[in-house]
């Protein structure tokens, strides 16, 4: 477990040291008319951002309690939630080639667009509860499996 919490660490200070990029990425946007940059941030690393806050923060908040989940809830959390972060990366991955390569017909590129947009504009907090969802399920298997070994002792 404490591998993965230094790997959400290490990996959400790279995203927000990323996130310093932000205006300029703006002020080429403006400049060019064009996001290609911007495409990015809105895409990978604001959504990064906040699920490894959400991860970080549920640690912060939780690190001590013992929560202890049934293993078919737990398992129904974690379909749910790489599921949702699976289904926005594909739409993510295949909107930036369509950006480079413009492969997409027109209505179906604008429909995921604007619903990737839509999560970005209104519902990015969404992240951050996936993420303490995350941290949640493994902390509660986490927590089982101690409980299970200091009653065998």
């Amino acid at each position: 477990m404490k591998k993965i919490n230094r790997l959400f660490l290490i990996l959400f200070v790279i995203d927000l040291v990323v996130l310093l990029g932000y205006g300029q990425a703006q002020e080429e946007t403006r400049a060019t008319y064009t996001y290609y940059r911007v495409g990015f941030y809105w895409y990978y690393f604001f959504p990064a951002a906040y699920f490894f806050g959400g991860y970080l923060l549920g640690q912060l908040l939780l690190h001590r309690s013992l929560i202890f989940m049934s293993p078919t809830m737990e398992k129904v959390l974690l379909i749910l939630n790489l599921g949702f972060l699976i289904v926005y990366l594909a739409i993510a991955v295949l909107l930036t080639v369509h950006v480079f390569t413009a492969f997409l017909p027109f209505d179906i590129a604008e429909h995921l667009h604007y619903s990737i947009r839509g999560i970005y504009t209104k519902y990015i907090a969404l992240f951050s509860v996936l993420g303490l969802l995350l941290f949640v399920c493994l902390s509660s298997r986490k927590s089982r499996k101690e409980s299970l070994s200091d009653s065998t002792l």
